[in-house]
């Protein structure tokens, strides 16, 4: 997977909304945010995760897939798939990987998808 910068995302995003109106593929837009559990992350304890979340999510997504740190604590994701049901098997996948980082008991990771067509986006 690609990890490029926010206006980079911005820009890959616009143009795949642009080709979704023409093919059968469903792009989603994902945001994972990391949090403590019972409490907030301190800044180093924040930059550990997110490090191993991005190498987590470039040997675990596509090639084709692309994402960008929004934030502090929260990722941007760019998925193609084929068919909107292939969006749980990912979802599925990525929590599972993810579990390392949360049996921690420090983190905790929250992820929410939605179509790239939807109007009402993460970011505008």
């Amino acid at each position: 997977a690609l990890c490029c910068d926010i206006d980079y995302f911005r820009f890959l995003c616009q143009l795949e909304k642009r080709r979704s109106l023409r093919t059968e593929e469903a792009d989603f837009l994902g945001l994972i945010t990391i949090s403590g559990c019972r409490q907030g992350l301190a800044g180093k304890e924040t930059q550990a995760a997110m490090e191993t979340l991005t190498r987590l999510l470039q040997s675990s997504l596509r090639k084709g897939d692309v994402f960008a740190r929004w934030n502090d604590n929260q990722l941007l994701i760019l998925l193609t798939l084929r068919q909107r049901e292939n969006l749980n098997a990912v979802t599925r996948r990525l929590r599972s990987q993810l579990q390392e980082l949360t049996n921690q008991g420090k983190v905790n990771i929250e992820m929410r998808f939605q179509p790239l067509t939807q109007t009402d986006s993460f970011f505008g």
